[in-house]
């Protein structure tokens, strides 16, 4: 799985954003067809310190609402 949000960064850069209320996300999504549906994980996402997910999760949102 590929890790989105954390190109360039050291691992002093990593603990430090940890340290301080950074974390790792997995989002849900749902995609249906006819009688089956698939609930899928996306990608690891990095969510720095102080940073909103909003902007990251709206895009599995809309799939989710407009394909599950």
């Amino acid at each position: 799985m590929k890790i989105h949000g954390m190109e360039g960064m050291s691992a002093d850069q990593i603990n430090f954003e940890l340290k301080h209320g950074g974390r790792f996300v997995i989002f849900q999504y749902a995609v249906s067809a006819l009688v089956v549906s698939f609930r899928r994980p996306s990608d690891v996402h990095f969510i720095r310190a102080g940073e909103n997910t909003a902007s990251k999760s709206i895009g599995f949102t809309l799939l989710t609402l407009a394909a599950g």
